[in-house]
């Protein structure tokens, strides 16, 4: 449910984004390109956590595991952090505050994500040691 609530904001913010552009405002080549960059960045490190997990990204949190490979190896959640790029690299893309906006709009519902699977993966390694 969650997953499904940060894609449609995600569609939210570009269709506003969009429909708040005039052909006048469009943003500096500058702008555009860091927008660009956080975007393509955001997608690469997206596409590579779910490579990584395979079979295992799952938008449910029924089998837990903690992995230490590919990005997680420095990172504990680099699908969320990806996603986060590429909301606000598309912001500024965009040139919207409202985009902008509604992509702050979706940092609580990552965090929320966060702490449930830290929550799952904290059960699953205790469950795993015992009593």
């Amino acid at each position: 449910m969650v997953e499904l609530g940060a894609f449609l904001a995600l569609v939210a913010m570009w269709a506003v984004g969009e429909a708040a552009l005039v052909p006048l405002d469009r943003p500096a080549a500058g702008t555009l390109a860091a927008g660009a960059a956080l975007a393509i960045a955001g997608i690469a490190l997206r596409w590579w956590a779910i490579a990584t997990l395979g079979s295992g990204f799952l938008s449910r949190l029924d089998a837990p595991r903690v992995v230490t490979c590919g990005p997680y190896r420095w990172l504990r959640h680099p699908s969320e952090l990806g996603l986060a790029l590429i909301t606000f690299g598309t912001a500024l893309v965009l040139a919207s505050p409202v985009a902008l906006g509604l992509g702050a709009a979706l940092l609580p519902i990552a965090l929320i994500r966060c702490r449930r699977e830290n929550a799952a993966l904290a059960m699953s390694s205790a469950e795993m040691r015992g009593p």
